[in-house]
């Protein structure tokens, strides 16, 4: 068959939806083809971390690339690596327990003074104060002291209570440093008097240096911020995940790197095999209507073609796939040139470039 023109005759309504139906047959064999290889391998796709290796996996040549996973994983071991961080000694809060030791022992001097009320009642009404809770027994021996020995205690006491406050303190060390009261009292008091001093202080020693969330998250920026990024290297037929390990995150992202699974959604090729359907057949149909061929109003000559070129879109996608030798072997351009010999040059060069 020529090629000759038929520019001026109207396109019959058989014809036309012929063509419709040829070129939606056509599109949706010619997407099947291409989508085939992800419909008989999905399992290369579905791959995911916690997955059981289907087989025995190997580096097929020599790589080395930039591991965001193994980086990660040192970055988040050297943020736990961190200790926290506390704020320096605040001298506020020293002084705020030295102020509320010095009240409470004016307290118990005044109560000490009191000539109206009874020992019962001075010793019930030391044993009020909100701020400590001495025993009965040091009450009873602080209301028993001379004048002079009890300011001797009340100065000891607040010496005491500040050498304790000039340290650091934080939370976790309150009971170490309590131990360490009995060290710092002056020798010069007996051994009862040196308990009193111990267990008046001890209520009134507290933390002065604060966990600081500011601090410690800046550290643990520092930290992950010094960490290098991790080179993972593999050698041509190195071992990256054994038949039936579970696929950790590192051999996941290894796997990906040297292309032995898919890294991308199937979905992702679905649309992207679909859009270059449509615009090829948007082309096509674009070519019916410009180039109003003599052949193409012919209806033996549209199946004709329809068929030829799904016979090398399928062939041709079922002879490449996981092939290496084959698709050098199968005769693609063989299309171009059966067209050119039915239909003529122009129809030959068209669907030769459709086809490719």
């Amino acid at each position: 068959m020529g090629i000759v023109s038929a520019r001026h005759r109207p396109t019959p309504p058989r014809i036309r939806t012929l063509q419709w139906i040829l070129l939606a047959l056509v599109g949706i064999i010619s997407y099947g083809a291409l989508v085939l290889p992800s419909l008989l391998n999905p399992a290369s796709i579905s791959l995911q971390v916690g997955d059981v290796s289907p087989s025995d996996f190997q580096a097929p040549n020599d790589v080395e690339y930039i591991s965001e996973v193994r980086t990660e994983e040192a970055r988040l071991s050297a943020e736990n690596a961190v200790a926290p961080v506390y704020a320096l000694p605040d001298p506020s809060i020293a002084r705020g327990r030295i102020e509320r030791l010095r009240a409470a022992l004016q307290y118990i001097t005044l109560i000490r003074n009191d000539e109206i009320s009874t020992p019962e009642q001075k010793a019930s009404d030391i044993a009020l104060l909100s701020e400590i809770a001495l025993k009965s027994q040091t009450i009873e021996q602080i209301l028993a002291l001379t004048p002079a020995r009890w300011d001797a205690i009340q100065q000891e006491s607040l010496s005491v209570l500040e050498q304790v406050m000039r340290r650091t303190i934080r939370e976790q060390d309150l009971d170490s440093v309590r131990r360490s009261i009995p060290s710092l009292v002056s020798l010069a008091l007996n051994e009862d008097q040196a308990a009193i001093v111990v267990e008046l202080v001890s209520a009134f020693v507290a933390p002065n240096s604060m966990y600081s969330a500011d601090l410690t998250e800046a550290a643990k920026t520092s930290a992950r911020e010094a960490v290098e990024p991790i080179i993972q290297e593999y050698k041509a037929g190195e071992i990256i995940v054994l038949r039936g390990q579970i696929i950790t995150p590192a051999q996941l992202e290894a796997l990906q790197q040297l292309g032995l699974i898919e890294q991308s959604s199937p979905w992702q090729d679905y649309a992207g095999a679909g859009a270059l359907v449509l615009t090829l057949m948007a082309l096509t149909n674009l070519y019916f209507s410009r180039r109003r061929l003599i052949f193409l109003l012919d209806a033996r000559s549209l199946v004709v073609i329809a068929l030829i070129f799904i016979f090398f879109v399928v062939g041709a996608r079922l002879v490449i796939l996981d092939r290496t030798v084959l698709p050098y072997a199968f005769p693609l351009p063989a299309v171009g040139l059966l067209i050119v010999t039915l239909f003529g040059i122009e129809a030959g060069i068209v669907f030769s470039i459709l086809i490719s």
